[in-house]
């Protein structure tokens, strides 16, 4: 096992080194607040040690595909996408067959117009963005059906989100509640009852990750992770406000709400703990804004020079909640595209079922140029399988018996 996980023989783990800045790929709540909570002050590394041989889990793929173009980046640069598509297929095939985890894989699909701040801060001028995320390197259409093509070919279940692969990778529950693993922190903030693993780096034979499990009550944790304390207390609301004071993929500002810190979100927590929670148990539903009123009132004296009023800070608070809660769109089995609320949005139909499975541009829904759908039809994942495709072997008479031998 050990000599074939890093064998040259079959480049079954392409070794193109990474640049160091691309070694770190986390997106999500900013701030730091998953080192706040249990699982989040020390790093694991190699996917051996995350535990999950013959569990189910919901792999949200754009990590993954982001390192494997970028350990062929001048050739995917140039439009050739094979080489990150083989790489890409080798991580599946050691995810499902070595370490034998029970995948689904799930695709980005349309991007959602209220992440379109988010990806003019990605995908600006500059090569490198502020996360040291290569911004010439995109998970386009025509890769994300490749990706989804290798996992057909390998017979592991994959989708093709409705929109971005968020919503689907939660809401797509299976016959258990599955793990999910990704590279992107928001999802912790989409269900705090999952277990998550969080992928910082998928380097090759060192993978870099922290487990999440906060949807027990564990009150001897609380003086260590204050964040874990208020999300007890008040639920996963208290992410929502941490995602919206600090910033997320979803904010209009990369640093939320200008002159709100950590320091005053966490004194907001303890303040409504106090007027709140008795012997452990919340006697009050607390709102948005109760929310916004702490923080304001936790605020220091420079904050409120800038103009900024509670009402400010609770549209804020508002308008992130609402696109972790309400806005994302997702997949059923057979192809109805379905709210957060569970709700169908608009039925089955061929567009959807082509789309889901990636027969369509995954990135726009409709049908593949002439050239996209010819680098699509080239490619096949069973010739990746093995060097000696076109060996021609000598017959051999086997033994007729053990005398023979």
């Amino acid at each position: 096992f050990v000599w074939w996980r890093n064998c040259d023989v079959h480049n079954f783990r392409t070794k193109a080194s990474l640049s160091s800045s691309a070694l770190l790929l986390i997106m999500g709540i900013k701030g730091g607040p998953l080192q706040k909570l249990p699982g989040g002050n020390s790093y694991i590394y190699g996917l051996q040690k995350a535990g999950l041989a013959g569990k189910p889990v919901n792999l949200d793929a754009g990590g993954l595909m982001y390192y494997s173009a970028l350990r062929n980046e001048r050739r995917f640069l140039d439009g050739d996408y094979y080489p990150a598509a083989r790489s890409f297929q080798d991580e599946i095939a050691y995810l499902r067959f070595i370490l034998k985890w029970d995948l689904l894989v799930v695709f980005d699909g349309k991007d959602p117009a209220w992440k379109d701040a988010e990806h003019d801060r990605r995908y600006g001028d500059d090569t490198v963005d502020d996360d040291g995320i290569n911004t010439k390197i995109r998970n386009n259409g025509t890769y994300i059906a490749l990706c989804a093509k290798v996992c057909a070919g390998l017979k592991i279940p994959y989708v093709v989100s409705a929109l971005e692969a968020d919503t689907q990778v939660v809401k797509w529950r299976r016959d258990k509640n599955p793990v999910i693993v990704t590279g992107d922190s928001d999802i912790v903030a989409y269900d705090i009852r999952m277990k998550v693993v969080l992928i910082s780096s998928w380097n090759m034979d060192s993978e870099k990750f922290r487990i999440y499990d906060i949807g027990i009550v564990n009150e001897s944790l609380f003086e260590k992770y204050p964040l874990y304390e208020a999300i007890c207390n008040f639920g996963s609301m208290s992410l929502l406000v941490w995602a919206a004071a600090c910033g997320c993929d979803f904010s209009p500002n990369a640093s939320g709400i200008a002159g709100i810190g950590e320091t005053t979100i966490l004194k907001a927590f303890e303040t409504l703990k106090k007027k709140y929670v008795v012997d452990g148990d919340l006697i009050y539903d607390v709102s948005l804004t109760d929310f916004a009123s702490s923080l304001v009132e936790e605020c220091p004296p420079g904050f409120r020079r800038r103009g900024i009023t509670k009402e400010d800070v609770l549209a804020e608070l508002e308008y992130i909640s609402d696109c972790f809660k309400r806005k994302g769109q997702y997949y059923n089995k057979k192809g109805d595209v379905l709210s957060m609320e569970d709700n169908v949005v608009s039925a089955s139909s061929d567009d959807t079922v082509k789309h889901m499975i990636g027969l369509t541009d995954p990135k726009t829904g409709v049908a593949f140029t002439e050239e996209e759908q010819h680098i699509l039809d080239e490619y096949d994942p069973s010739d990746e399988l093995h060097p000696s495709r076109n060996m021609t072997l000598s017959a051999a008479e086997l033994p007729k018996n053990r005398t023979s031998v």
